[in-house]
């Protein structure tokens, strides 16, 4: 095995990750949350309070997630730990088969899962610590399993669906 720190190669492909999450994923929620689309996709929307409280995760005192962040034109999202809790959160409600018909409900487990480890990765790749080329792999390896399962290509139908 080869020594080094990977990190910078995590960082780049936990970026790509993080970004189609949030035109994906996190859009479905804001939509949910009544967040005007296509109008506001990407963007902050003026007036509007926009937050899931992820009460059904076993948390002893869950915090909201503000999924409508930001001033003027810029939006934040909220952050990839939160926005992976809110989608597992729904994912496990009754509101999910009525208003979240993008994915099949196996594949969203499987997805949350995969999209935790990612996350780990990531956050020890952008923390003072060395990666490793097994840590990369792993990611790489997880992402490509995510492309065979074709979850980018729903969350392009979603980020498409949502922007136009």
């Amino acid at each position: 095995m080869t020594s080094g720190d990977f990190s910078p190669a995590a960082i780049c492909f936990a970026k790509f990750f993080e970004r189609e999450v949030n035109l994906s994923f996190v859009h479905w929620i804001r939509k949910y949350l009544g967040v005007h689309l296509p109008r506001y996709f990407d963007r902050y929307e003026p007036n509007l309070n926009a937050t899931y409280l992820p009460d059904n995760m076993g948390y002893q005192d869950p915090n909201p997630v503000n999924f409508n962040q930001g001033n003027y034109n810029n939006w934040r999202p909220p952050s990839l730990g939160q926005s992976r809790i809110c989608v597992d959160s729904i994912s496990r409600k009754e509101v999910f088969e009525t208003n979240f018909h993008y994915a099949r409900m196996n594949v969203v487990r499987e997805f949350v899962q995969q999209w935790r480890e990612l996350k780990d990765i990531r956050n020890s790749a952008a923390h003072p610590r060395i990666l490793s080329q097994a840590d990369l792999e792993r990611m790489v390896s997880i992402l490509s399993e995510m492309n065979h399962s074709q979850v980018f290509k729903s969350m392009y139908e979603m980020k498409s669906k949502f922007r136009n």
